[in-house]
């Protein structure tokens, strides 16, 4: 992954920008661009990290993560947005989705027959990218800085001081393709027949409903804008304060052997899917099980604890929750040693390799956001 900070920009095989603001000690901001690396279970002794060198997180054995969990506070929501088809915003609900309790089994697997393809062409193309996904979470942080004061903060703005997170893919990087194509489409079209859509209408998936989310893990404050797919009418609050009502939505591809049909679960597939649910504090997810031709014919509700013990290599969340704390740890560290500068973290076979990039490309904290965020006192680029 890759990440960034302060002022600039940051790109990404599987990689995140970070950057930090001027000032007091804050909250961290971004996307969970991390959550893959922490899902995987994998990372650096904690407490006690060594590195090949100090530019390298060294990704180790899982048995080095183990033992308590880093502690981790219960997911609180303090706002939302959406986002439209033509990639403006509201303040509103105006996205939210509402699940058809028709397509929730009371036990094990529920069949249906859901056509993937129909109304694929008429089907819109997914436009945004990373750098809108962050500007649409800054312009939520300016409409509610006041309700966003750091703990321990006397009088500087919430964010300053914070360190900011993005990740992304480089445009040549986007799987393309017939095959990328209808997977895109498929886990859009699935999400629309699930929530009562028109079955003949084109998805449009720039279409977006996120929740502004808090939360603790260990010595860190983190705010995300998690992208949720749809609520369960029978257990939604007015407001959206609270995530336990929500459901993920996804869809897995059905195998053959021996005649028999099976259900390929990835660990890695799996284990993001668990961490996003994790972090956001949604508890369920609706599993569609779907055909090569893109059909689903069957579904199933699976509790997010559950998730660890559906693969044949169970694997363990402390491990995970460890991991994502000793990286955090390490990121603020190589963040604040030059704070000033655009951070790039990314992936290289067993290691996480840290390195100040030549040239930012894109802009992390655009200036109309410091301008505002920070007035006259903003840096001056």
């Amino acid at each position: 992954m890759e990440r960034r900070r302060g002022r600039q920009q940051g790109q990404h095989q599987q990689s995140g920008g970070s950057r930090r603001d001027r000032g007091g000690q804050s909250w961290q901001s971004g996307a969970t661009g991390w959550g893959r690396g922490a899902a995987r279970g994998r990372g650096h002794r904690r407490g006690n990290q060594h590195h090949d060198d100090d530019e390298t997180f060294r990704i180790g054995r899982s048995s080095e993560y183990e033992g308590e969990g880093t502690e981790m506070s219960e997911a609180r929501v303090l706002g939302h947005y959406s986002v439209h088809e033509d990639k403006t915003i509201t303040f509103t609900d105006a996205m939210l989705k509402f699940i058809d309790n028709t397509y929730i089994p009371q036990d094990g697997v529920m069949q249906v027959d859901l056509d993937l393809n129909r109304g694929a062409d008429k089907a819109k193309p997914y436009s945004l990218n990373h750098e809108d996904n962050m500007h649409n979470f800054q312009r939520w942080i300016l409409r509610n800085q006041g309700n966003l004061i750091a703990p321990r903060s006397s009088s500087s703005p919430s964010y300053r001081g914070s360190i900011y997170v993005v990740s992304w893919r480089d445009h040549q990087q986007r799987p393309s393709g017939t095959n990328a194509v209808n997977m895109e489409v498929w886990g859009h079209k699935f999400l629309q027949y699930v929530t009562g859509g028109d079955a003949d209408d084109g998805v449009r998936p720039n279409e977006e409903f996120r929740c502004a989310v808090s939360l603790g893990l260990g010595r860190h404050r983190i705010l995300f804008p998690a992208n949720v797919d749809c609520v369960d009418p029978r257990l939604y609050q007015e407001g959206c304060t609270d995530l336990a009502a929500f459901l993920m939505i996804k869809s897995t591809k059905e195998v053959i052997q021996d005649g028999h049909r099976s259900y390929h679960l990835y660990n890695n597939q799996l284990q993001q899917w668990w961490a996003e649910n994790k972090l956001c504090g949604i508890p369920r997810l609706l599993l569609g099980h779907k055909t090569d031709e893109g059909v689903v014919d069957g579904v199933r509700l699976i509790k997010n604890d559950h998730i660890p013990h559906l693969t044949q290599v169970e694997w363990r969340p402390d491990v995970c929750i460890n991991f994502l704390s000793s990286f955090l740890d390490y990121l603020k560290r190589k963040v604040m040693e030059e704070p000033e500068e655009v951070h790039v973290f990314r992936r290289e076979r067993y290691v996480l390799r840290h390195y100040i990039p030549t040239e930012a490309r894109t802009d992390l904290l655009p200036l109309w956001y410091r301008d505002q965020l920070f007035g006259h006192d903003s840096p001056s680029h």
